[in-house]
């Protein structure tokens, strides 16, 4: 195997947790929201781990009964989480659009557009905890790494 492997699994039919299994096949649980969400209407998705495997950053929506999704980014590190109030727009019907992250991790990219490629590209400095519009209109291809 190369590289650790994370997991999702569904908590008493009502909320996902997510474990960490190393290349040594230690097994660590790395989210515990099951134990304050209680509610059915919370979802994670478009989950996307940090070039450098520290950072986890993920969509957090619900949809009753005011719509609304929120990225976070939960450092594995230091176990902590931290939330960026980016607005998000009816997902696209196909495709990942998982946040791709910077080849140094200090960045990552949101494409916060609908299935018809209309609304805006987000960078999100994590270092500075700091989001910034980029293009509009546009689709998210990934990033180019300096040679």
């Amino acid at each position: 195997m190369d590289g650790d492997v994370i997991l999702k699994s569904v908590v008493k039919d009502l909320w996902e947790d997510w474990f960490l299994i190393t290349e040594t096949g230690i097994v660590k649980q790395i989210t515990h929201f099951s134990e304050f969400v209680q509610e059915h209407e919370y979802h994670l998705s478009r989950q996307s781990r940090s070039n450098n495997g520290r950072f986890l950053a993920f969509r957090f929506s619900t949809y009753m009964p005011n719509d609304f999704a929120k990225y976070i980014v939960l450092d594995l590190t230091a176990n902590t989480l931290d939330g960026f109030c980016v607005s998000s727009r009816p997902l696209k019907d196909s495709g990942d659009d998982s946040p791709i992250w910077s080849p140094d991790s200090k960045y990552f990219i949101v494409s916060n557009i609908d299935r018809f490629n209309n609304g805006n590209i987000i960078m999100v400095d994590v270092e500075n905890e700091t989001a910034y519009e980029i293009a509009q209109d546009m689709e998210v291809i990934g990033w180019i790494a300096k040679p």
